[in-house]
């Protein structure tokens, strides 16, 4: 890829006096059309255009552009790319360049479509447009997949989404799979809940699917992992097929979002409230700490940020953490109205909003969920 990108800045570089002006092709903001084509699963193509005064440029360029863009050069041996390019090319009238090998690679000859939609073969540094396509199996963490969401409404608008793929696109094991919903902030389906089943025959065994289900056998040395087959039953087999499969919203973020409150990937809620940014720590309990421990956490957050004062009622805060932390069922600190560790002859007891959003005093060295609050401006 580095060999053929500085090959392509050397030719750019001898291009005629006349586009001396034209700015460095990896760089220059192009008049991106895009083209989704049903005949295959809407795998998107896109012709990489140019405004007034932009530049046109040789094969060698065009096609490592594409490659800077995690795509491939739409190639001239294949129907589909025929018919997208007649349709984005042809159609305007413009001349495409065209992957593809000549039976005679030593003549310095490359595809491309004319302005009349034919094929040919002509010399590859003259300046033409270019039509680049999605890669046909590429990163599983960066690909694009077809995502189909299913809303579960028997669980207050749980969100399921189907990772399905375009034509061309590749399916990964088991292991993939759960890292794919683990980075988007999601996890795998499970094979052992009644909800979770019931969706996966909706999205996967309906389509005459088969999908990984998370879970742990009863053997975990068997190196075997669940999945739902296209019949709707669920087996243990071998988890490095490729296999679709299906991630779910947390049980948490599940009822955040029906309540309407913003849940970041990396399981922070957040939520504005009455001139107040508020952030949860965490949804999966990754982050909790000891009451001191959460008030030095938010400070270092930078400057105003500080645990939630419970009995700030003018900004209406202990109503912000009921949202965050009671309707979730979470426990969270709150701050107290004297931070100060000494000057008390018996433990000291830090305030909590419990799972039931009550107010208690209890120990401040258990570790807990907690809320940081943040003014949006100056008061």
């Amino acid at each position: 890829m580095l060999r053929m990108r500085m090959l392509a800045l050397l030719l750019a570089v001898a291009l005629p006096s006349s586009m001396a002006a034209c700015s460095d092709p990896f760089t220059y903001t192009y008049n991106k059309i895009k083209y989704d084509n049903a005949e295959e699963s809407g795998r998107s193509y896109t012709l990489y255009d140019i405004y007034p005064g932009g530049c046109l440029w040789n094969f060698t360029t065009a096609k490592a552009i594409c490659e800077q863009d995690g795509l491939q050069l739409a190639p001239h041996g294949e129907a589909q790319s025929l018919a997208v390019l007649r349709e984005l090319c042809a159609k305007n009238r413009y001349t495409c360049w065209m992957d593809g090998v000549p039976a005679d690679p030593s003549a310095d000859l490359c595809y491309l479509m004319s302005q009349e939609g034919d094929v040919h073969l002509q010399g590859c540094d003259q300046p033409v447009r270019f039509v680049c396509r999605d890669q046909p199996c590429s990163n599983p963490f960066t690909y694009r997949y077809n995502k189909i969401k299913y809303n579960n409404t028997k669980e207050s608008g749980r969100i399921y989404t189907l990772y399905d793929i375009y034509t061309g696109g590749c399916l990964w094991n088991f292991t993939t799979a759960k890292a794919i919903c683990k980075q988007d902030g999601l996890e795998l389906a499970p094979h052992g809940e009644a909800q979770s089943l019931a969706v996966l025959r909706e999205l996967c065994a309906k389509n005459r699917y088969t999908c990984w289900m998370d879970g742990v056998p009863a053997d975990p040395s068997s190196d075997l992992c669940y999945l739902m087959s296209q019949e709707g039953d669920v087996h243990l087999q071998g988890c490095d097929q490729p296999v679709r499969f299906v991630c779910r919203q947390r049980a948490a973020a599940g009822r955040a979002a029906a309540r309407g409150v913003a849940v970041p990937s990396e399981g922070v809620l957040s939520l504005s409230s009455h001139g107040y940014d508020y952030r949860l720590y965490t949804v999966d309990a990754a982050v909790r700490m000891s009451y001191h421990g959460a008030v030095e956490f938010c400070q270092e957050l930078g400057a105003g940020w500080d645990l939630v004062p419970y009995w700030d009622d003018s900004s209406n805060a202990y109503a912000a953490v009921l949202q965050l932390c009671a309707d979730l069922q979470f426990t969270c600190w709150l701050k107290r109205k004297d931070d100060s560790r000494t000057g008390s002859s018996g433990p000291m007891l830090c305030p909590l909003m419990a799972a039931d959003g009550g107010l208690q005093m209890q120990g401040c060295e258990q570790d807990v969920r907690f809320v940081c609050r943040k003014a949006q401006r100056a008061t």
